[in-house]
């Protein structure tokens, strides 16, 4: 039982030492305007390997899969980064002005927002985890975000955490930020990605 429970207890360390690592990669490697995609796709990439007891390593899966997916990657991630920009100032814009109320504003907002979370909670998975055409990269994330409401909903909601830190709790902002730069990404993606690998193989079953 004491054996167990030190084991248990390096474990957690070495995923704890994992995800850190992994975070400060996927930060570091999405600094470029053009690489906000082939950063999360290689951060799920090594997930996966680690979920499915693959491999334990970092560097060397983290960086095959960046540089292997890096042109889907950047075709995937540039309009996504322009319409996630575009979100932040509309939101900003619209809470601002119209605060309390319904606006009609918000529907595209929302729909915008939708696309988006569908391609960075499916879109970026799917393509670290499967050799896939952009086209069904995109049309399987929406369909998967369409298909599966409730892990959707608080899959976006742990992505966009940082927003709504932002909105809601704003003294708590620099705190919270730098739990997030150590392993907020890194913590969400795998949360995810754990579900993930369940709904990928039942899909490919049916």
């Amino acid at each position: 039982g004491a054996q167990l429970m030190m084991r248990t207890g390096k474990h957690r360390k070495a995923v704890f030492v994992i995800l850190i690592i992994l975070n400060l990669l996927w930060l570091v490697c999405c600094i470029p305007v053009i690489t906000p995609a082939p950063a999360p796709v290689a951060m799920h990439h090594v997930l996966f390997q680690y979920h499915t007891g693959r491999s334990d390593q970092v560097f060397k899966p983290f960086f095959h899969a960046f540089f292997r997916d890096f042109g889907q990657g950047v075709l995937l991630g540039i309009p996504v980064t322009i319409v996630c920009v575009l979100l932040v100032f509309n939101g900003l814009y619209i809470y601002g002005n119209y605060p309390g109320t319904f606006h009609p504003l918000w529907i595209p907002f929302v729909l915008m927002l939708a696309i988006t979370a569908a391609m960075i909670i499916y879109g970026c998975p799917l393509m670290a985890r499967d050799q896939l055409k952009l086209g069904q990269v995109v049309s399987n994330a929406l369909a998967f975000f369409l298909r599966n409401p409730k892990l959707s909903f608080f899959s976006t909601l742990l992505y966009f955490l940082p927003v709504l830190v932002f909105l809601f709790l704003p003294g708590f902002l620099s705190n919270f930020l730098f739990l997030w730069v150590l392993l907020g990404g890194s913590t969400a993606a795998t949360f995810c990605d754990k579900r993930l690998l369940k709904l990928f193989e039942q899909e490919e079953e049916d």
